[in-house]
């Protein structure tokens, strides 16, 4: 099997990591899939913190690896902004998160009031007003987009946390509007990404993940 295989893709949280901790067997595994020449990435939902955090929490852990090999929802979310133009933009979600839309060039307003586009992220600091200012965006703009639906996610000693599809299903149900589109897992996005960048076929990816619903059944979608 791993003749073919020219990229191992992981999930991060629940499968390299759970919170601050790294998961045991994980770095074995990825240093084992190096050496039989098998380059590793990093796909993950989280769409909090941007590609620097989780690249340096990453080398924290004692993962070699480069920026260039983190691909987060959130980063994901921004290359689509920006491949689709998207204009009056408006970002529900972290500073982090705005940050990688600014470094890629693309414009989002803070004016609610006059947003076209909606993108929703995590944001583990969401407020009531943080939340109404999302809603009246989503209730003018004329598209919806969202990182992800995870319902939860596993973080400190593998203690479930509520996960972007709070956000999201918060806000659809206030505008009666259903996002267009989900960038993160299981949508396919983020492997479309890694397959332009470096010139290879889904089938010649392998995805390791701890969920079924979003990280197997992207790589089903795909035929990774």
């Amino acid at each position: 099997m791993f003749n073919k295989i020219k990229i191992a893709a992981f999930d991060l949280d629940g499968t390299v990591y759970y919170g601050s901790k790294i998961i045991d067997g994980a770095l074995d595994v990825i240093t084992k899939l190096r050496e039989k020449g098998v380059n590793t990435f990093f796909l993950t939902n989280n769409s909090a913190g941007n590609r620097e955090r989780i690249y340096k929490k990453l080398i924290k852990l004692g993962v070699p690896c480069e920026e260039s090999d983190v691909i987060t929802a959130g980063y994901a979310a921004a290359c689509f902004a920006k491949e689709k133009a998207l204009k009056n933009l408006y970002i529900s979600g972290t500073n982090m998160l705005k940050q990688e839309f600014s470094d890629l060039g693309v414009e989002y307003t803070e004016c609610e009031e006059t947003a076209e586009n909606l993108i929703i992220g995590f944001d583990p600091e969401i407020t009531f007003e943080k939340l109404t200012r999302s809603v009246r965006a989503g209730l003018h703009a004329k598209h919806i987009f969202t990182c992800n639906v995870d319902r939860t996610y596993p973080g400190e000693e593998q203690k479930r946390f509520p996960g972007c599809g709070a956000m999201t299903a918060a806000i659809e149900w206030c505008c009666n509007k259903k996002s267009e589109v989900m960038i993160g897992k299981p949508g396919t996005y983020m492997l479309d990404l890694l397959c332009s960048k470096y010139g290879i076929a889904t089938d010649e990816i392998v995805m390791i993940g701890d969920t079924y619903e979003s990280d197997i059944t992207m790589a089903n979608k795909k035929g990774c």
